[in-house]
């Protein structure tokens, strides 16, 4: 099981790869394109555990859901 400071280095190392092109502060990922901010958010939940938080915009929710 990851300690919190194993599992920091581990997440940084992580979404650097798989988000090139996001900007890391204090954990969050960001990213701002074609008008829309894109957001990422891994954090320690419960032992061994993660959550992760995406900031969706809004018309991907819409196109993804027939209403």
């Amino acid at each position: 099981m990851l300690d919190t400071s194993a599992f920091r280095r581990v997440r940084r190392r992580m979404l650097r790869r798989l988000l090139p092109d996001f900007a890391e502060e204090r954990a969050v990922y960001r990213r701002r394109r074609d008008g829309q901010l894109h957001v990422v958010e891994l954090a320690p939940y419960l032992r061994g555990c993660f959550k992760a938080n995406l900031g969706l915009p809004f018309e991907v929710v819409l196109r993804s859901r027939p209403f």
